[in-house]
């Protein structure tokens, strides 16, 4: 059992070794999608949320990152209430024509928790999503990125009904 923790250690120091950490600030904007009955609706109207978050960018090769996350998001109050959640997100971001090209196309999974007082018999409190994206490296230390994400889990536990959102978010990481 010992030679395991080992070997898990010492990998795990090996793969942070060439880890930066690093600061995310964010903007999104949030259209839900309503289907009922075969009937699909998406709102005009969306909810934006700003958020600010921590990542570790791991190098795995020239090509590919891996860059798990953590973030807390403030969103538009709903009826007066805060529509605030954290986020957990782990992101493969494949450099085109390699590093000093800067240029990178993203692709995730992420899982969002409100933590707003969310009536459980409707909704749920959390929900996966997929994220595809493209991201520009300005320099060692400094990034943007634009992405899509789609929702993959409904957020509904009404019978018959399924919420689910698209979203659009720039973001800006700074590599400290």
């Amino acid at each position: 059992m010992k030679n395991y923790f080992l070997a898990f250690a010492l990998f795990s120091f090996i793969g942070l070794s060439n880890a930066q950490f690093g600061v995310a600030v964010s903007y999104g904007s949030l259209k839900p999608v309503v289907e009922a009955e075969g009937i699909s609706i998406t709102s005009n109207e969306g909810t934006n949320a700003y958020g600010i978050g921590l990542f570790v960018d791991v190098e795995l090769s020239e090509k590919l990152d891996f860059q798990p996350s953590i973030s807390f998001s403030l969103g538009d109050q709903v009826e007066g209430e805060p529509n605030n959640a954290l986020g957990l997100g782990a992101n493969l971001d494949y450099y085109l024509g390699g590093r000093e090209n800067s240029f990178f196309l993203r692709g995730g999974l992420g899982v969002g928790v409100s933590l707003a007082d969310v009536d459980t018999d409707l909704a749920k409190k959390s929900a996966t999503s997929a994220v595809l994206g493209l991201g520009y490296d300005i320099s060692d230390k400094f990034s943007m990125i634009g992405s899509y994400g789609t929702q993959l889990t409904d957020s509904s536990n009404i019978e018959g009904l399924e919420i689910r959102g698209n979203a659009l978010s720039i973001q800006l990481q700074i590599k400290l």
